[in-house]
């Protein structure tokens, strides 16, 4: 278990939970956990990446618990995952017995000002991370015209979004903000699953904050099949597999841009999406 300062070893799928101190003394967790269900809440609509990720770690986390619980997992999209945490701060019990998965990014809500954030980060329990992530921003071919990042600067193109507070929002309205694209944010879809089928749906032009793990495990037949343009990665460094797609980072014209864009970039090295 790591502390909220110990960002490195967070997740974007983070696991986290309510537990306080006086558990261990009046139970071992053994006895505590033995014949009982741990319910494992997931921030986000089923199908989309971070349900994915939750429902893996869920199938085997049981095993590596003291008692071996039954792991169940349950959604409660929203917000970007923003109710879930407000959720397990204010309203779920406080034994041990409820977990959650919320967004990489969600955990740091309070500290830039999100009103929704209802909850102290460093009092929750943090479980684990999933992975050190990439995200990447795509056109979807069939209706965007954009064929490459910088024909974001002259073109507007819409992208889906599921919360003020979530990547999918954030990480446009950044761009736009620090290097000028005319990306149009349509936001409150209830998880990334419903931003990709708007996409298909021709409701929306692309999505800018997918991690490139969700991308390829999820809609691989899709690059293959030149249905989308992946147009920029958003990380501190580059993925192997997208040697020649600009790295955001590496497109800020002055100092200042940069440091922006780090310290929005720096939750990828906390995993999922």
């Amino acid at each position: 278990m790591v502390s909220m300062t110990q960002t490195r070893s967070l997740a974007a799928a983070a696991v986290l939970m309510m537990l306080p101190a006086s558990l261990a003394s009046a139970q071992s967790p053994a006895e505590f956990y033995k014949g009982k269900n741990l319910e494992f809440y997931i921030g986000y609509s089923v199908g989309g990446g971070y349900d994915l990720y939750a429902r893996t770690i869920a199938r085997h986390i049981g095993k590596h618990i003291p008692g071996n619980p039954t792991v169940v997992p349950r959604n409660m999209e929203g917000a970007g995952s923003l109710w879930l945490a407000n959720w397990l701060f204010r309203v779920a019990p406080k034994d041990g017995s409820v977990i959650g998965t919320i967004g990489r990014g969600t955990g740091f809500d309070p500290i830039l000002g999100q009103k929704g954030a209802q909850f102290d980060g460093t009092k929750f329990t943090w479980l684990g991370s999933a992975n050190n992530e990439v995200s990447v921003c795509v056109a979807w071919n069939a209706t965007s015209g954009i064929t490459k990042f910088e024909d974001l600067l002259t073109k507007e193109m819409t992208v889906g979004g599921t919360a003020v507070s979530a990547d999918t929002d954030q990480f446009p309205r950044i761009v736009n903000g620090v290097l000028g694209t005319k990306m149009r944010i349509v936001s409150g879809y209830p998880g990334g699953n419903d931003v990709v089928l708007a996409m298909e749906r021709g409701e929306v032009k692309g999505r800018c904050g997918w991690s490139w793990s969700s991308v390829m495990s999820t809609h691989r037949v899709w690059l293959e099949e030149k249905k989308m343009t992946v147009l920029a990665q958003l990380a501190l460094q580059k993925h192997p597999d997208l040697p020649d797609v600009p790295l955001i980072i590496d497109l800020a014209k002055t100092d200042e841009q940069k440091q922006i864009l780090k310290l929005i970039f720096a939750r990828q090295v906390m995993g999922r999406p």
